[in-house]
């Protein structure tokens, strides 16, 4: 919007060949809308363009002497300018703007209260644009600005300030409630996990003595499967001298080993009774390397043996031999299944 106010300043400034980058730096700077200025500029602009070309005047003729006398640049003659304010310029000295005097001017505008008084207030173009009467207490023009109401005098304990107090209480001691809370579950979960590391502990533990004990058994019971195995296999053995097993063809020989005792000898033939009880008669009892092989292995009764000295006196020694036991050994041999005699090959693993 052009301001009409500022229109005189615009071509005094001009005239005094001021550019208008300048003349529209400074109405800004003191505080005149961009948009408006610009406009004024353009008015004026548009206005000396429509002006006619005015006649150009006859200059006299100048001596050669008198130009080298005289310098070449014209003098302008200054010219005051009249503001909005009915202040003049007297000369162009006076219309050198220092950013100091535009800060302090700007500032004096912006201090100044609005007013509801019916006469206008006339500023100079360097202190803002004018003041409308009518413009009520409060409001602001296009060309004005009007600061934020400070916050400096709201008291802290107002209601909005106290509820946002009390609300940020009642969070600090609803998240401490809940921290503790947290922390005397965490310590009695810590609790229950010490707990049930010591039942794992004792479980562990009564677990490997299981397993010791499981091993233990294993090996005794196979070491009893083993025992049980050779009785059962000794027991049938012994079991077959006296009834032949089932499928065995008859006059069919078997090789055979039994643990026993053996008894007899001389005359008669030599018998062993095997660890069940069962009687074995030896079928090749003469053979000499039999009797040799069982002789040894055979008991013997005790027996006194009487002896006589022929010194200067006679005196009598009864020595008295103990009885031995027979000796338990291994034999060996071929036998006819269901028969009750036994043809010796070997006795405790020496062949006969």
């Amino acid at each position: 919007m052009v301001q009409e106010s500022i229109v005189e300043y615009i071509n005094a400034q001009m005239k005094l060949g001021v550019s208008r980058d300048t003349i529209k730096t400074t109405l800004t700077g003191a505080g005149w809308v961009a948009a408006d200025v610009e406009d004024t500029l353009k008015k004026i602009e548009v206005a000396k363009m429509a002006q006619p070309v005015s006649a150009v005047s006859t200059v006299p003729a100048m001596s050669t002497a008198s130009v080298a006398a005289k310098p070449t640049t014209p003098t302008v003659s200054p010219k005051p300018v009249v503001f909005s304010a009915g202040a003049s310029v007297a000369s162009p000295a006076a219309q050198t703007i220092k950013v100091s005097d535009l800060v302090s001017l700007a500032s004096s505008a912006q201090a100044k209260p609005a007013t509801t008084s019916a006469s206008p207030v006339a500023k100079s173009p360097l202190t803002g644009p004018s003041m409308i009467a009518t413009t009520p207490a409060g409001a602001k023009s296009s060309n004005t600005f009007q600061a934020p109401a400070s916050s400096v005098g709201t008291p802290h304990g107002s209601r909005g300030a106290l509820i946002t107090d009390i609300v940020l209480v009642v969070i600090i001691i609803a998240v401490g409630a809940f921290a503790g809370f947290l922390y005397m579950q965490n310590n009695g979960l810590n609790a229950q996990l010490s707990a049930l590391n010591g039942q794992s502990s004792g479980v562990n533990s009564q677990l490997s003595t299981l397993q010791t004990e499981v091993a233990a058994s294993t090996t005794a019971l196979t070491a009893q499967v083993s025992t049980l195995t050779a009785q059962t296999q000794e027991l049938q053995t012994e079991l077959a001298f006296y009834a032949a097993p089932a499928g065995t063809v008859a006059g069919s020989t078997s090789t055979v080993t039994v643990n026993g005792v053996v008894s007899g000898g001389g005359k008669t033939p030599y018998i062993i009774t095997a660890t069940y009880g069962a009687k074995i008669f030896v079928a090749n009892f003469k053979a000499a390397n039999v009797i040799a092989a069982l002789a040894p292995l055979m008991g013997t009764a005790a027996t006194t043996k009487t002896t006589t000295s022929t010194s200067t006196s006679t005196t009598s020694t009864v020595v008295t031999v103990p009885a031995t036991a027979p000796r338990a050994a291994q034999f060996s041999g071929i036998y006819v299944p269901g028969s009750d005699s036994i043809t010796l090959t070997a006795v405790n693993g020496t062949s006969l």
